[in-house]
């Protein structure tokens, strides 16, 4: 890789910072509002769910669809949005780690 700053670590350090905000967020906030005026606290955490998940698929070479990103209403994972954000971001971050960066 050449000199300079590693993306990959910069993800993960971003990573690990917004897997501890999901973990400090309760069931009582989900309803919350957001500077994002259309959306509550738990379509914001479903949205950066959905991000990762765009990146890992795009980084595999997989199909996931970029509008899927705002299919922001659904349910939380039943793991848990901390537990399913550190899983995808691990999945990111592996993937990334395959790759040549070069």
């Amino acid at each position: 890789m050449a000199q300079g700053l590693d993306p990959i670590k910069i993800y993960q350090g971003a990573g690990q910072a917004l897997v501890t905000a999901f973990g400090s967020v309760n069931a009582g906030q989900l309803t919350a509002s957001t500077p994002c005026s259309e959306w509550n606290v738990k379509n914001l955490l479903n949205y950066n769910l959905n991000v990762q998940k765009f990146l890992h698929s795009t980084l595999i070479a997989g199909s996931v669809e970029p509008s899927s990103m705002n299919d922001v209403n659904g349910d939380l994972p039943t793991e848990g949005a901390e537990a399913a954000l550190k899983s995808i971001t691990d999945q990111v971050i592996s993937a990334a780690h395959g790759m040549d960066l070069t």
